[in-house]
C-alpha cells in the first residue's frame, strides 16, 4: 500500500507526499528485510526530496546506502554515504556528520584499512568536539578496530574497554553491543581465546533479545571462530539468507565449510565452500 503511494504520487509530481510515502515504503522495507526494495523507494524519496530542497536529503542517501550496503551493491552504497556526508556537511549538521563519518569508517573495515583510520579519527574527534558519551564509544570502537587490523594489540584493546566502560553503566545495548563483538575480536586476535567467547556469548545474549538479525548472524560466525559448532554457523546462514544479506551468508558458508573441514566432514564442507564462493564472485566481494 505505501510502495503503490509513492509511485502514484512521484509519477504525478506531486513531490512532497512523493517524499513523505517514498521514505516511509524504503523503512517498511527494510523492517522486512528487502534491502533492493528499499533502495528502490529511497531512490523515489531522494528523487522528490532534491525536487523541493527538503533538508532530510542526507538522511535518505544514508538510508539507500544501508539497504544497498547489505544487497551487495559497494560501489553504489559508498557513493550515497559520500553523497549523504556532504549533504550533512553543507547544512552544518555537525551529529549527522559524526554519524556518516562514522558509517564510512564501518563502510571500509572490509575493503581499505587507510580509509578506515581516516574516518574513525575524525569521528573520535568530533564526538569529543559534541560531548556525546555514547558517540565517543563508538568512535574509540572503531579506531580501536583500525588498531587492531593494522596489528597494534595494546592500543586496539585499551580503545575497546575505554568505549566499555563508558557504555556499561548507559542503557545503550545496540552500543554495547557493538563494543563486545569488538572486544572480543581483539582478544582473539590477541590470543586471549576464553576472553574472546566471553564477549561474543554475551553480544549474542543481548543481540537475541533486540531481534538484530543481521549483528547476530555476523557475531554467531565469528563466535564460530573459537566454538566450532556447526549449529551456530547454519543459524547464522540462515539469518543471512533470509534477510537478503549476501556476503554475510558467503562469509557464514566459507566458515562452515571450514568447520566441516576440520570435523571431517569433506564432501559436505566443499559444497558449502563452493556456494559461498558462488555468492562472493556474484556480488563482487574481493575479501
Amino acid at each position: 500500500f505505501l510502495s503503490d503511494l509513492a509511485y502514484h504520487y512521484f509519477e504525478a509530481g506531486v513531490w512532497i507526499k512523493a517524499l513523505a510515502y517514498g521514505r516511509q515504503a524504503g523503512e517498511r522495507a527494510q523492517t522486512l528485510y528487502s534491502p533492493r526494495a528499499a533502495a528502490e523507494q529511497f531512490a523515489r524519496a531522494i528523487a522528490a526530496a532534491e525536487k523541493v530542497g527538503d533538508e532530510s536529503l542526507w538522511t535518505l542517501y544514508r538510508l539507500r546506502a544501508q539497504a544497498l550496503n547489505v544487497a551487495g551493491d559497494f560501489d553504489r552504497a559508498q557513493a550515497d554515504f559520500e553523497a549523504a556526508l556532504a549533504a550533512a556537511r553543507a547544512l552544518s549538521k555537525q551529529e549527522a556528520e559524526w554519524q556518516l563519518l562514522l558509517d564510512l569508517a564501518k563502510f571500509w573495515i572490509e575493503r581499505d584499512d587507510a580509509r578506515v583510520g581516516e574516518y574513525a579519527q575524525q569521528a573520535v574527534a568530533l564526538a569529543q568536539k559534541l560531548g556525546r558519551e555514547v558517540a565517543i564509544a563508538r568512535s574509540l570502537n572503531w579506531l580501536g578496530h583500525w588498531y587492531l587490523r593494522t596489528g597494534r594489540c595494546e592500543n586496539a584493546l585499551a580503545h575497546h574497554q575505554q568505549a566499555l566502560d563508558i557504555l556499561e553503566p548507559l542503557d545503550e545495548p545496540q552500543a554495547l553491543t557493538t563494543t563486545l563483538e569488538l572486544l572480543a575480536t581483539a582478544y582473539n586476535w590477541c590470543g586471549s581465546h576464553a576472553q574472546a567467547a566471553a564477549s561474543y556469548e554475551r553480544a549474542v545474549a543481548v543481540l537475541r533479545r533486540l531481534d538484530d538479525r543481521q549483528k547476530l548472524a555476523s557475531c554467531l560466525i565469528f563466535l564460530n571462530v573459537l566454538t566450532l559448532d556447526v549449529g551456530q554457523l547454519r543459524e547464522a546462514e540462515r539469518i543471512a539468507r533470509d534477510i537478503g544479506w549476501r556476503s554475510g551468508e558467503a562469509l557464514a558458508l566459507t566458515q562452515l565449510g571450514n568447520t566441516l573441514a576440520l570435523k571431517g566432514q569433506y564432501r559436505e564442507a566443499v559444497r558449502a565452500m563452493e556456494r559461498g564462493l558462488a555468492i562472493a564472485e556474484e556480488i563482487e566481494h574481493l575479501e
